[in-house]
C-alpha cells in the first residue's frame, strides 16, 4: 500500500495501480518490462567478478586473496542459477528490508540545524516529521542550501527559516507490508532514492531505499527477492 502525506495530512492511500492515476504522478510510474533473463544476471555478476579481481591486483592483494574473490563470485551465481538446491531466505515484504535507525527532520528546526543533521549524519535528505512524529514532506541538502549570490546580509534570516519552508510537500510513502517487489517498480519508475516508511497514521517508521535492496542481495547470495 502506497501513500502520500502533506502539511494537512494523507491526501492519499492506494494501491500501485492507484498511485499511477494520481495527477502528476502517473507519468512516472510507467514501468518498463522487466528483463529477467538468466543470462543478464550472470553476466552482470561475471563483469562485477572481474572487475574485483583486477581491483584486488591493482591494491597488491595476495593470490589467496585474489582465489577468494573467485570462489565467492561462483558461489554467488550458484545460489541463482536455476535448480540450485541452495536454500534461499525470501524477501517479500518492505518491513524486512527497512531501515529503523532514520534521521527525522523537526518542520519547525531551523534551516541551520537542518543542514548540520543532514551533514553530521552523511545523507542527502530525510523526511520531515510534524510535532506528533507525522511525515508532512521531505527535506534535502540541496533545497536547504542558499539560493546562488544571496546577499550576506540575508544568510541570517535565510537560515532562521524552519524545515517546512523549504520542504518537499506532499510526499509519497509505503507501508511495511507492501510487496517488495512494488516497491522496487516505483523506484525504478521514478528515479527516487527511498520512500518513508509510515503506519495508517502517517507515523514515520523507517525508511527503504534502492541501498537497502542491494544490501540484501550481495549481504547473503541465497536471498531471493522474486521467486
Amino acid at each position: 500500500m502506497f501513500s502520500i502525506y502533506g502539511t494537512t495530512g494523507r491526501v492519499f492511500s492506494g494501491s500501485l495501480e492507484q498511485l499511477r492515476r494520481v495527477p502528476g504522478v502517473g507519468q512516472g510510474l510507467r514501468v518498463a518490462p522487466v528483463d529477467d533473463r538468466e543470462i543478464t544476471f550472470v553476466g552482470a555478476l561475471d563483469d562485477a567478478g572481474r572487475a574485483v579481481e583486477r581491483q584486488g591486483e591493482r591494491a597488491g592483494q595476495g593470490a589467496a586473496q585474489a582465489q577468494a574473490a573467485v570462489q565467492a563470485r561462483r558461489e554467488a551465481m550458484a545460489a541463482y542459477a536455476p535448480g540450485s538446491d541452495v536454500a534461499r531466505h525470501r524477501i517479500t515484504t518492505v518491513a524486512e528490508l527497512m531501515s529503523h535507525d532514520v534521521l527525522l527532520l523537526p518542520a519547525d528546526a531551523p534551516l541551520r540545524q537542518a543542514w548540520q543533521m543532514l551533514s553530521a549524519r552523511g545523507v542527502a535528505q530525510a523526511p520531515v516529521r510534524d510535532a506528533d512524529g507525522r511525515l508532512v514532506g521531505l527535506a534535502r541538502l540541496a533545497d536547504l542550501a542558499p539560493p546562488p549570490f544571496v546577499d550576506p546580509s540575508r544568510l541570517a534570516a535565510f537560515w532562521a527559516q524552519p524545515v517546512s519552508a523549504r520542504m518537499r510537500t506532499p510526499v509519497p510513502a509505503v507501508d511495511a507490508e507492501t510487496d517488495v517487489r512494488r516497491l522496487a517498480q516505483v523506484l525504478a519508475a521514478t528515479g527516487l532514492p527511498g520512500l518513508p516508511v509510515v503506519d495508517d497514521g502517517g507515523q514515520i517508521q523507517g525508511y527503504i531505499g534502492r541501498g537497502d535492496l542491494m544490501r540484501a542481495l550481495a549481504a547473503d547470495p541465497p536471498l531471493d527477492l522474486w521467486a
